[in-house]
């Protein structure tokens, strides 16, 4: 479930979000719509902790995004629209930050990282 309660972010002057409150429970789809500027991306910013709120909180599965990052983070799939570092990331690089991210230890993570850069041909591409 996600409960989003009286969330606001300012950028200086600019109210973004203005007390956004939302509940998503589970099995439910949920999509932001709107014009350029109606506070989608902040939101989504907010909603994954990325950004800290000016005021209120998210809640993923009853644990706080700024409370219990980890917990929470550990519960939520997030694909952004642009997502700068890839692109700047080797695959082994890519690989141990995925393996940061579940807390894997790091012996087991190149293990399998190298099982399966195997499995798919892909040593020529580790550096």
């Amino acid at each position: 479930m996600i409960e989003i309660e009286n969330l606001t972010m300012n950028y200086g002057d600019l109210r973004a979000l203005d007390g956004l409150n939302l509940t998503i429970r589970p099995g439910e789809l949920f999509a932001f719509l709107g014009p350029n500027g109606a506070g989608k991306t902040t939101a989504m910013k907010l909603l994954t902790g990325l950004m800290k709120p000016d005021a209120g909180r998210v809640r993923l599965c009853g644990h706080d995004i700024q409370q219990e990052p980890l917990l929470a983070k550990a519960l939520l799939g997030y694909v952004p629209d642009v997502a700068v570092f890839y692109e700047k990331l080797m695959p082994v690089e890519f690989m141990e930050f995925i393996a940061e991210l579940f807390e894997m230890d790091r012996d087991q993570a190149a293990a399998q990282t190298n099982a399966l850069f195997t499995k798919f041909a892909l040593h020529e591409h580790t550096r």
